[in-house]
């Protein structure tokens, strides 16, 4: 059909066809001839339904979609870029646009939004140019390649930096690995998996420096050292290689599909809204409490949680006495560490105690954001180590500065604060993935411990067994130690 023939079509026609055109192919249709450039040109219904033909939304949403069409088509070309260069260049933009077109995704439905990015993401190449740009996978790659031919190609020299454009890009990338999720490694490349890039990842879990860092440092959370609590998403995508590790090294079979599912499923569960509460089986429904309908957060139910250390002798050695810490500049990244490491699952029961808004007296948060309180019990969620150590746990929830959600929590014995946790709740509020950080002795020793931990909730319900074990219960003995929260639904 030529495009004399197009023109004397009627409207409701030419919207039927041009609707499922290639997004990048609607700038073109402008350029054709007066009548298609009129009839496309601020066409908000065209624009919303070339938009919801790939992307989740409502014909009844009041969004701008002809500027959402545009991001579509920006993202789309950046993905078609033919090089390598151009492609990383472009990372800190095709971030934000991806993890704008994820905060607006469907979470009610199966999304058309995590389907699309799944499949345009699915090639080595992008893989490779995309979600591995950051600092594992460059010295990764810069080992393998030394390995190869030593004599051509000199042994990288790795300089850790905060700013400038490639650290941009590292911190781009690494959010859209996290945002991707754990199948990102491809066979087609050796040096991809993520095997290999654990040691690189426990390089930086376990250097001590990376939480003191700056004349502010990190709060020894997974943050940038500027004292704000800004993600570090090189540090999240350390935690990320080095818990899916072990999750595949060491789980049985009773948690690790519905762990797989949450993790090694691209995008899923990084969507605000997407966590979904798994019934814990229990006699009568449970009523939310005052304090529940007003936390916008959804902290109150039962959470599972991992936890990974290395020996403590072993954590020293690496940081203190080994011969690369004599030897290295507090610039310079510790080298891989192949190590075993201890892993333990917890489960959490948690319940909001407070909830304090700006101007109010302690508010601790960023913005109008309120700061909500919680408290709650831990303990282990393992059949087979049922002597694991129980605590009472309380914390704090609140946005950052730049719009994340940020965890702070508090693991009690005998009525003393002992370990602490800083993280990142990826995806924002209510989502499934989890939050995503480190833990560390509350005394913010330099010497340690400290490693990475990772948590999620699984239901809005609490076991009524872990109740009396809450401050303000009159009972404060052990009934419900040895409940086993239900994973799947």
């Amino acid at each position: 059909m030529d495009v004399d023939m197009l023109t004397t079509l009627p409207n409701e026609v030419l919207h039927h066809i041009f609707k499922d055109v290639e997004v990048m192919d609607i700038a073109r249709l402008t350029r054709t001839c007066r009548k298609l450039h009129a009839f496309t040109i601020h066409n908000v219904a065209l624009f919303r339904d070339m938009f919801l033909q790939r992307l989740d939304g409502s014909i009844f949403d009041t969004r701008n979609w002809e500027e959402e069409l545009h991001l579509l088509v920006k993202m789309e070309r950046i993905l078609a870029y033919k090089t390598h260069a151009e492609k990383v260049s472009c990372l800190p933009q095709l971030t934000e646009m991806v993890d704008h077109f994820l905060k607006i995704a469907a979470v009610d439905k199966p999304s058309k939004t995590r389907i699309h990015l799944a499949e345009i993401f699915a090639s080595a190449e992008d893989k490779i140019a995309f979600l591995l740009q950051s600092e594992i996978y460059r010295r990764l790659r810069a080992d393998t390649e030394h390995r190869r031919d030593p004599e051509h190609t000199p042994h990288p020299r790795s300089l850790r930096s905060e700013s400038g454009e490639k650290f941009r890009q590292r911190q781009a990338s690494a959010k859209l690995h996290v945002l991707y999720g754990g199948p990102s490694a491809d066979p087609e490349y050796s040096w991809s998996s993520q095997d290999k890039a654990y040691e690189y990842a426990c390089s930086v879990v376990y250097d001590l420096r990376n939480y003191t860092l700056g004349p502010i440092g990190t709060k020894w959370g997974p943050f940038l050292p500027n004292g704000k609590a800004m993600a570090d998403w090189e540090k999240i995508e350390a935690i990320l290689i080095v818990i899916n590790y072990n999750i595949r090294a060491y789980l049985d079979d009773d948690h690790r599909p519905y762990i797989e599912k949450l993790w090694r499923t691209a995008f899923e569960g990084v969507t605000p809204g997407s966590f979904k509460s798994i019934p814990q089986g229990l006699s009568e429904p449970q009523k939310p409490q005052p304090l529940d309908h007003a936390d916008p957060y959804n902290i109150t139910g039962t959470y599972i949680r991992i936890i990974c250390f290395l020996d403590f002798h072993e954590l020293h050695h690496y940081n203190f006495t080994s011969q690369s810490s004599q030897t290295i500049s507090n610039n310079e990244p510790r080298p891989p560490l192949a190590t075993q490491e201890a892993i333990r699952i917890l489960h959490m029961e948690l319940k909001v105690t407070a909830i304090k808004y700006p101007g109010d007296e302690g508010y601790r948060g960023a913005g109008s954001a309120p700061a909500v309180y919680f408290e709650g019990v831990s303990g282990s969620a393992s059949r087979h180590d049922m002597e694991g150590g129980h605590s009472r746990t309380r914390g704090c929830v609140r946005m950052t500065e730049e719009g994340e959600l940020r965890w702070t929590t508090f693991s009690v014995y005998w009525g003393e604060e002992r370990w602490k946790s800083e993280g990142i709740q990826v995806g924002g509020v209510n989502s499934g993935r989890g939050v995503f950080g480190s833990w560390f002795d509350k005394h913010h020793s330099r010497e340690g411990p400290a490693g990475p931990s990772v948590f999620w909730k699984i239901s809005d319900e609490i076991n009524p067994k872990s109740k009396a074990l809450f401050p303000g219960d009159e009972s404060d003995d052990s009934e419900g130690d040895d409940y086993i929260p239900v994973l799947f639904a």
